[in-house]
């Protein structure tokens, strides 16, 4: 049995003092094995940059069109023409960043989302791009 001083008492009446181990000590005690030895870097070694590819122009690129073209269609699609209003007058919930018209949308956490307006002739191909590559966005399901 323990006493409220954290002695153990034993049966015969002698009390012992209990201790608790030393977890300093022990985390310090590591077990080196030798394949970490040769993984280990010394401070001699000089690290040596990897060079990336550079992108080779339009082959690269998602969409057939630049932030230039895009902010200019954006400002001039007619079907936007609403959404540009409510920005101006700060009702609603459109925002302009730069050039770029952006719909502020709050998640069930309450975190603000910032969701780039996307005229109707380029949605499909967005759309596109995001559901149907190798990297996608897989919905629901996972295959």
């Amino acid at each position: 049995m323990f006493r409220r001083d954290g002695r153990r008492e034993t049966g015969e009446g002698v009390s012992t003092e209990v201790q608790a181990p030393d977890r300093k000590k022990d985390c310090d005690q590591r077990i080196e094995s030798p394949l970490s030895r040769t993984l280990r870097a010394t401070p001699t070694e000089e690290l040596v940059p990897f060079p990336l590819p550079q992108a080779e122009g339009d082959k690269n690129r998602l969409l057939k069109v630049d932030s230039e073209a895009f902010a200019s269609e954006q400002r001039n699609c007619t079907g936007l023409k609403p959404c540009w209003e409510k920005e101006r007058e700060g009702k609603g919930e459109f925002v302009k960043k730069g050039d770029l018209l952006f719909r502020k949308n709050k998640d069930h956490f309450g975190n603000v989302n910032l969701q780039l307006v996307i005229k109707a002739d380029l949605r499909n191909e967005i759309l596109a791009l995001c559901h149907e590559s190798t990297s996608a966005h897989l919905g629901v399901t996972k295959a």
